[in-house]
């Protein structure tokens, strides 16, 4: 009996539920009587073993009993475990938009480029006939024929 009364002052939430360990902690409470004897020593014992994040939102507010002490754990971890999909599913919708945004688009009237022969420039003695003087090319000095 020794035994199970230390295993109480020892419980922890670790990975359990707060119904788990509520239901646990119901368990094992009878094994230390003195412990939880008015309802006061019940909600600390009950919020000491709690996981930090619960403690941070349960322990500034005053509850009129453990009941609503428990009730308010596992709707504030309900809450939590809420935002934390909620918040996963955010995430992963940026990556995927962001994955597509770099994409390059994969349809089927999209057609690669083709290889194009590289420019060829005429020179003056290439032009012939009465066009060649009035043709000017872009870097080059023309000159007017007689």
């Amino acid at each position: 009996m020794k035994r199970k009364a230390d295993e109480f002052r020892a419980l922890q939430q670790g990975s359990m539920s707060v119904e788990q360990y509520t239901h646990r902690f119901m368990e094992l409470a009878r094994y230390a009587p003195e412990e939880v004897n008015d309802d006061e020593k019940k909600q600390d014992m009950f919020k000491k073993g709690l996981n930090p994040e619960l403690q941070t939102f349960l322990t500034p507010q005053i509850y009129p009993d453990f009941n609503t002490l428990m009730n308010k754990a596992i709707l504030t971890e309900s809450a939590k475990a809420d935002e934390k999909t909620d918040n996963k599913r955010k995430f992963l919708e940026s990556k995927a938009r962001q994955q597509y945004r770099f994409q390059k688009p994969w349809n089927s009237s999209y057609m690669a480029p083709r290889y194009q022969a590289p420019m060829q420039y005429r020179t003056q003695s290439q032009v012939t006939g009465p066009q060649a003087s009035n043709t000017q090319f872009r870097g080059q000095n023309t000159m007017k024929a007689p």
